[in-house]
């Protein structure tokens, strides 16, 4: 998804930062990436920190413009903002300036192109598996099959099994344990000779 998500910020970063005079020319790209790593890096702080819901939500409105008043939004641009002062010696304001149109720009088109059924650039589900962690442990997590088998009556029907519960309690076992065969022998007098 990181490599996917930079060509679409580098795509809409002519003016916001390729074309800004704020930002030096040798910065331009590890800027662009900037902006990826702290879009994707604040959805993954949400989601770790158990607010997937407000992730979620950003992507289900796929007709609307995300704002600088949504809060995840306002957190991605706030980290980006802050990483290009420190990195790349930007003002506060000019890097304020940068990313506070940038990043909705992006946000819009990776909502639009995770809904759009034609556009499989950005699938939701790699999306938020990226976002969670192993895609492929989240594609097990998530997967129909493995949910079937936790519910399914036949694996279930062997937890309740009478046979499985009657061999756990078998007589047969219990009386070798308390065998007076086996307790004879301890004390027969024809193994003591």
């Amino acid at each position: 998804m990181k490599d996917q998500l930079t060509r679409l910020v580098e795509a809409n970063a002519g003016k916001a930062i390729v074309q800004n005079e704020a930002i030096p020319n040798q910065f331009n790209q590890a800027a662009i990436e900037e902006v990826a790593n702290g879009i994707i890096n604040t959805m993954k702080g949400q989601v770790n920190n158990g607010n997937s819901a407000r992730v979620v939500e950003i992507f289900q409105r796929s007709g609307s413009n995300p704002s600088n008043e949504n809060a995840v939004i306002n957190e991605m641009i706030s980290s980006v903002t802050n990483a290009f002062s420190v990195k790349f010696g930007v003002s506060a304001n000019a890097a304020t300036n940068a990313v506070s149109g940038l990043i909705p720009t992006v946000m819009r088109q990776l909502i639009q192109k995770t809904n759009d059924p034609a556009d499989h650039s950005f699938e939701m589900n790699d999306v938020l598996a990226s976002l969670a962690g192993d895609p492929i442990q989240q594609s097990f997590a998530g997967d129909p099959i493995q949910q079937s088998l936790a519910g399914d009556p036949i694996q279930q029907s062997f937890a309740g099994d009478p046979i499985q519960q009657r061999a756990a309690g078998d007589p047969i076992q219990q009386r070798k344990a308390g065998d007076p065969i086996q307790q004879k022998r301890g004390g027969d007098p024809i193994q003591q000779s």
